[in-house]
């Protein structure tokens, strides 16, 4: 019997474990994937995820000044962070979040979950959990999600979700510093979506990402579109696409519904993620250690339903700010036409 089992050993799920570990609960991490493991990611992570954690420079790919915001016209606004964040391959930042914990996540694809009277079973091939909760950070296809009855609860949006693809390009390190730096540029290009370049050491990961159904249908289409696009061809001219790779992103925010009885969501497999960039990583983590707070509370109360979990966790989430991700209403008000990407652009220029 376990106090927690958490399925999907990402950011969020980690993250998790670690604050519940640290605190004396006995836990079951458990994933699809043996670690390391590639993840499709720009790997984009702001400078306030140093609040979260202490991230060793051999982790880093390249320090990140901040984005570079291009218009529809090829207008650009360059907003710098107030100390450096960071760029890092996922296959190793992952790998760095689980080597701090004391027990290893266990490789198991979960597809059993029923909720008991006193517990929760949850397993897959390779075996089953009781535990007295479940934690889903199992990634935007979550399985928790979707077993545990949550995915049909209230505005989940599941509609919602950005169809994403990226090409890693080779380059030189010189090219790379050249013509791109350590910048994440950000492109408005895309009529409900937008394309990006994420430098690496001697690399680059360049990707499109949109909304609207024929995006979605087209979104190899419309990567290879940009790519040829002139001012993006000689940015990474003489590179070589060494992998491609695809995956979906929640673009509004938070979902209404996160819980369920003897059930959290945490991360992607909530919809933590900032609609403007993209960006997860830094959200993953803080749900994962607010989750674990309500979790504590949970357990040292014995309150598992699902009325105590979800008060609990949607007050310690506005009060740490993650609830407003759902007011970042970016899709519509910029996103949607390129003539209102131009006026958020001009509007950024002023305050740059």
């Amino acid at each position: 019997m376990y106090d927690v089992v958490i399925v999907g050993a990402g950011p969020a799920g980690a993250s998790t474990a670690y604050v519940l570990e640290n605190s004396g609960y006995k836990i079951a991490l458990l994933d699809k994937e043996q670690f390391p493991r590639t993840k499709p990611c720009a790997g984009v992570i702001p400078p306030k995820v140093y609040s979260e954690l202490e991230i060793p420079d051999n982790i880093m790919e390249r320090p990140l000044e901040g984005y570079r915001i291009f218009s529809p016209s090829g207008a650009m606004v360059q907003s710098s962070f107030p100390t450096r964040g960071l760029i890092v391959r996922r296959e190793r930042f992952d790998n760095f979040l689980i080597k701090r914990l004391k027990n290893q996540p266990k490789r198991i694809r979960v597809s059993r979950y029923e909720i008991k009277k006193e517990f929760v079973e949850v397993g897959g091939k390779g075996g089953s959990f009781r535990t007295n909760l479940v934690v889903g950070a199992d990634g935007v296809n979550s399985v928790v999600r979707k077993i545990s009855g949550i995915n049909d609860c209230g505005k989940n949006r599941s509609s919602d979700m950005a169809v994403a693809m990226q090409y890693e390009i080779s380059l030189s390190k010189e090219r790379v510093d050249d013509m791109i730096g350590n910048w994440f540029e950000v492109y408005y290009s895309i009529p409900y979506g937008y394309a990006w370049i994420s430098p690496l050491k001697d690399a680059v990961k360049l990707g499109v990402g949109g909304l609207s159904p024929s995006f979605k249908k087209n979104c190899k289409k419309n990567l290879d579109e940009f790519l040829k696009r002139k001012d993006i061809k000689e940015k990474i001219s003489d590179g070589k696409i060494v992998r491609t790779e695809a995956h979906l992103i929640p673009m509004r925010g938070p979902f209404d519904i996160l819980t369920a009885d003897r059930t959290i969501l945490v991360g992607d497999a909530g919809g933590f993620v900032f609609p403007g960039t993209g960006e997860g990583i830094f959200y993953a983590m803080k749900s994962g250690r607010i989750a674990a707070e309500v979790i504590i509370q949970a357990i040292k109360e014995q309150r598992f339903e699902l009325k105590f979990l979800g008060t609990s966790y949607t007050e310690k989430l506005k009060k740490n700010g993650l609830t407003s991700l759902r007011k970042v209403d970016f899709v519509e008000r910029v996103l949607s036409s390129p003539e209102k990407a131009e006026k958020y652009l001009k509007r950024l220029k002023l305050f740059s």
